[in-house]
């Protein structure tokens, strides 16, 4: 490139920055596609949505946040969600804890939203030896015999590590002697959350009772292995996890005020505990780990609800609230 083409180039790059070249190209796939109904799979996307022609077409969007995270995207003005609320013409939440975020925080009218439940459809049980878990496990420092607590994802505030640390130093303060150990799955390996939590482990001095491991496609080596799941999350807007782990019979406990944990849970189909409550949670994973009858109790009553929810075509309720915008 010569002198001239590239003085040129920058010039083009300052009158026209690269935002607009952005706006321009997607204002032409818009005019080019024509679409009537928009799907919108976000509630804190206002920007993206404000470069989208709204004028004789109809927003439909799903939302899978719920008042902390729409409130952090507002606070930090990455996103205005009354600004998608305006525009949005029918609301689709997740769970009925999204809706009545929705309702109480947001001032959504009832009659704007609609419930539809996310399944587990795409999560199938995968059967490994004993021998393939055994190998995991020596892979990643996790002993053979232990009794396993296990939960997964992100090791983000939200989520809860802080709370998860808590409950292994309460269980292993109140129960010295049992034999137990427990994992988190998630995170990339050299992010600041991952490493915090292994210096957290370090400095509670439980480095022998609990461990995380790096987020992976192939979460059934988890699944398989793990006796008990655990959602620590603050806020979770439907809790898949817990769908995942019901997928392998796993009986599940979760908080109280976390949202889609809490709902999934309800009705007897695990253990729910009073938000933030360490030595409660360390109590009643004690009690699964003694009582059989209780273990199996909530292992099949998560995994029947799993079978049936799954088995809800979901797909037909998008396409009957879609069909309603078609003229």
């Amino acid at each position: 490139m010569n002198n001239n083409q590239s003085k040129l180039i920058n010039l083009f790059i300052r009158l026209l920055p690269l935002y607009k070249i952005r706006n321009i190209i997607l204002d032409l796939r818009v005019l080019f596609f024509n679409p009537k109904i928009h799907l919108s799979n976000t509630i804190v996307n206002s920007k993206i949505m404000s470069l989208v022609p709204s004028r004789g077409r109809n927003t439909i969007t799903i939302v899978h946040e719920m008042k902390g995270v729409i409130e952090l995207f507002d606070k930090l003005k990455i996103s205005n969600s009354s600004e998608v609320i305006d525009r949005s013409d029918k609301i689709i939440a997740v769970s009925n804890s999204v809706r009545k975020d929705l309702i109480n925080k947001l001032k959504v009218s009832n009659d704007k939203i609609e419930v539809i439940y996310n399944s587990s459809n795409y999560f199938q049980k995968e059967k490994l030896t004993k021998k393939d878990i055994e190998s995991w496990k020596v892979r990643n420092g996790i002993p053979l015999n232990a009794f396993l607590v296990g939960t997964c994802g992100g090791p983000i505030w939200r989520k809860g590590p802080d709370i998860f640390l808590n409950i292994v130093k309460s269980f292993i303060s109140k129960y010295p002697k049992k034999e137990i150990f427990f994992i988190w799955q998630g995170g990339k390996k050299n992010s600041s959350q991952f490493l915090d939590f292994q210096t957290e482990l370090r400095m509670l001095e439980i480095e022998k009772y609990g461990t995380i491991i790096p987020q992976t496609k192939n979460v059934h080596f988890f699944y398989n292995a793990i006796d008990i799941f655990i959602s620590t999350a603050r806020e979770e807007p439907f809790g898949l996890t817990i769908l995942e782990a019901g997928t392998y019979s796993k009986p599940c406990i979760a908080f109280r005020q976390s949202g889609g944990p809490e709902e999934l849970l309800s009705d007897n189909l695990g253990i729910l505990v009073s938000y933030g409550d360490y030595n409660k949670a360390a109590d009643e994973i004690n009690k699964l780990i003694h009582d059989e009858n209780l273990y199996y109790k909530y292992a099949s009553s998560i995994n029947e609800f799993v079978i049936k929810n799954n088995s809800q075509n979901k797909l037909s309720k998008y396409k009957e609230i879609i069909d309603r915008f078609i003229i």
